[in-house]
């Protein structure tokens, strides 16, 4: 009412105003990265209106609308909130992080989050992804200049027809003579690429003499191909290179996955020559930042990409630990560019495998290592993908797990809550006879293994804790302790987006959205008016 009187404008203006300008406090910079209602990763400032993003509901995923985008002009300090895998996300002072400390949870102001601190981050999302054939991945990517040659019997190239004859160039003749319609006709006329694919024979580019191929299926060898690229490929004028050692077996999966393409050697590199391929892989960006929509594909395509970047590009080894006398198994990818790694890695929180990146900033390198606490989780679901390192990992996850107790799980802080609940006499003994853990080496521990907290808490008397931390023990984010947190000047755009579940996962980060009510739990609801 007081701003409505003072600025002699609508209350409803006045709110928007009040909004707009507390808002400023609470974004984000523009290189951070989102993980959209599909599994794709983009850059917070690429984001639209109307688009969904995955976001946080009762600890569970949940898909969620953006409802607004917020780009904002800002000169101030922006904070740096660093964690101990090496993951960070800088944003404006009053921008709110999901933190737990001190046996408490609350959203917290970039500004008050401290060293000590957890906050939650991202762990075994279900996202649904979709599974497109080769014409839908060509649509999305945008690759339209590629014809598609239909069957001798397509009912589909029929219904068409008159839609052929209405194009206003003489090429539309062609089209008819050769049962041949663009790609990007069929996108403009809103056809079913998924319902045509039966009836498709073959494709082409619209340049030069090329040879056609067929309509082959997207499978995870075709993906891992793509991770070979990725590791150490090159895409130039059509033609994809992959340099290894032993060629023979790069060969070998080459002509596996393209027996249709005439494949040559030279003395460390294996060639092929195909427009539409070599464009599928420059759009996706293998060898640079490495696009986004890659993460909205099946996670089993995904998995053998990572996996044949791995096999060109990656290091398995052991490392023995004079310290403890025993060998520690090391998994690293590493790339130029940081931004590969941190999509690479923030879609590898998302199915339960923990990772943590280096960055040494003499060589401008960034390595993604492989937490050996979900050496499981990558044998089950990336491992079976590998072929030129396989047997390496294979002998070395062996002799791992004989120097190890393998532990598939991540650590929970719940040290505290867990000693508050209670148990009736004799059950801590049964635990270790039973199950072998020796709860009584929680007593000071301050993280505590997620599977080995479950199960015993189901051993615990009914409470309200019990209860509270088997919600916790389910939820879909893990907690990574704030390891610094650095200020420092800053002029540019921020940005922010509001959505229906008021939340968002950001550089695997759960994060605040934007509404102008929402501040730590010791402010008021009408901060933003004051501020008008």
């Amino acid at each position: 009412r007081d701003a409505n009187a003072i600025l002699k404008i609508p209350a409803k203006d006045a709110m928007k105003l009040a909004q707009d300008l507390f808002e400023a406090g609470l974004c984000v910079t523009p290189d951070t990265l989102v993980m959209m209602g599909d599994g794709s990763i983009k850059r917070i400032c690429e984001i639209e209106a109307g688009e969904k993003v995955v976001g946080l509901n009762d600890l569970h995923e949940k898909v969620s609308d953006v409802l607004k985008f917020w780009k904002i002009p800002y000169k101030g300090l922006i904070r740096e909130i660093k964690l101990e895998n090496n993951y960070s996300i800088k944003a404006t002072p009053d921008h709110g992080l999901f933190v737990y400390r001190d046996g408490k949870f609350g959203w917290v102001s970039a500004k008050n989050v401290k060293e000590g601190d957890y906050v939650a981050v991202a762990y075994n999302l279900n996202v649904r992804r979709e599974k497109p054939n080769l014409l839908e991945l060509l649509a999305k990517l945008g690759i339209t200049d590629v014809c598609v040659v239909f069957k001798e019997d397509s009912k589909t190239f029929e219904e068409l027809i008159s839609k052929i004859k209405e194009i206003k160039t003489s090429t539309k003749y062609k089209y008819l003579r050769n049962r041949t319609i663009p790609l990007k006709y069929l996108v403009e006329w809103g056809v079913d690429l998924k319902r045509i694919a039966s009836d498709v024979e073959s494709l082409y580019r619209q340049r030069g003499y090329v040879k056609r191929i067929p309509l082959f299926e997207l499978d995870e060898k075709f993906w891992y191909f793509v991770g070979l690229v990725m590791g150490d490929g090159s895409v130039r004028d059509g033609k994809i290179a992959i340099a290894q050692k032993d060629v023979d077996i790069i060969k070998e999966i080459v002509k596996e996955t393209f027996p249709f393409i005439h494949s040559w050697t030279t003395r460390f590199q294996v060639w092929i020559a195909n427009s539409i391929i070599a464009e599928i892989l420059k759009r996706l960006d293998v060898r640079g930042k490495l696009n986004g929509i890659m993460f909205s594909l099946p996670e089993e395509w995904i998995n053998a990409m990572i996996a044949g970047y791995i096999d060109t590009d990656g290091c398995i080894s052991l490392m023995f630990d004079k310290n403890c006398g025993k060998h520690n198994l090391r998994i690293l990818i590493s790339a130029k560019e940081k931004e590969k790694l941190e999509k690479i890695g923030f879609y590898l929180h998302t199915i339960g495998i923990l990772n943590v990146l280096h960055y040494d900033k003499r060589s401008e390198v960034c390595d993604l290592v492989i937490s050996n606490r979900s050496l499981e989780v990558f044998k089950q679901k990336i491992a079976k993908y590998l072929r030129i390192k396989k047997s390496r990992f294979d002998e070395a996850y062996e002799i791992y797990k004989r120097n190890h107790r393998t532990s598939n799980s991540d650590m929970l802080p719940f040290g505290e809550l867990f000693r508050m609940l209670k148990f009736k006499r004799g059950v801590k003994n049964k635990i270790l006879k039973e199950l072998g853990i020796d709860t009584w080496n929680w007593n000071d521990c301050e993280c505590i293994p997620r599977e080995k907290l479950k199960k015993v808490v189901e051993l615990a008397e009914d409470s309200d804790v019990k209860r509270f931390l088997i919600e916790l023990l389910n939820a879909n984010v893990t907690w990574v302790r704030v390891k610094g947190v650095e200020d420092r000047r800053y002029e540019g755009y921020v940005y922010d987006i509001t959505t229906t579940t008021s939340n968002f996962f950001a550089n695997a980060v759960l994060n605040h959205n934007c509404t102008y009510h929402r501040t730590d739990s010791t402010r008021e609801s009408d901060v933003g008016l004051r501020i008008a």
